[in-house]
């Protein structure tokens, strides 16, 4: 009885100690490698220095973060399957890439991306009174987006309202370049909307 107990016991140590040696392996083939490249959309050729953030889009954990080498390329570890992740990817002079509720695959151990960026604009807006040349100082100026959005981007707010300067102008950079409807309140200024305000690179805009 004394041998059998031993040989019990034995057999439990030998277990436990292939659990310990399969556990790691086991949490490795549970995490997932995501690679990418980010490139102009124009010109495909790569972006370098750009952010790259997933985030868990339920607020739980899963942060991952990462910049981009010379060649454009990125790579996110340990990323668990079977979670919903938010995807941004920025760079300066750029319109921020955005992938919505995208959920990595329980089966799926890797993911190639290809992320193309927008170049971004400038949108400068001059706030006159009626003599259209006395500028106005703390107007409120707010921006929205004509477009529809892309299908993948879910809800994207608008960009904060600014207010302007004493010289009656204000700026919005690094905004998409595209179409928009730019509104203005002011103090002693009625209230107005200009819509189709295109901004491929920079514009210049007086309201009186």
């Amino acid at each position: 009885m004394l041998r059998a107990r031993r040989s019990r016991l034995k057999c439990a140590g030998l277990l436990a100690a292939a659990l310990l040696l399969f556990l790691p392996a086991l949490a490795r083939a549970q995490n997932a490698r995501i690679t990418g490249r980010v490139v102009d959309r124009e010109t495909q050729a790569p972006i370098a220095n750009a952010d790259v953030e997933l985030t868990n889009a339920g607020g739980g954990s899963g942060f991952f973060r990462a910049h981009t080498g010379g060649d454009g390329r990125f790579t996110l570890d340990r990323v668990a399957p079977e979670r919903w992740y938010n995807l941004v990817v920025g760079a300066k002079g750029y319109a921020d890439f955005s992938l919505q509720s995208w959920q990595f695959p329980s089966a799926q151990r890797g993911a190639e991306f290809v992320i193309p960026l927008d170049r971004a604009g400038t949108l400068r807006i001059q706030v006159t009174a009626s003599d259209g040349r006395t500028p106005v100082a703390a107007a409120k100026v707010s921006i929205r987006s004509e477009s529809g959005g892309r299908w993948w981007e879910g809800f994207r707010p608008p960009p904060p309202a600014r207010w302007t300067d004493a010289t009656g102008a204000v700026t919005f950079a690094d905004v998409d370049a595209q179409n928009w409807t730019v509104s203005v309140e002011g103090t002693g200024l009625m209230t107005q909307e200009l819509r189709n305000v295109a901004v491929p690179v920079t514009w210049t805009l007086t309201l009186s």
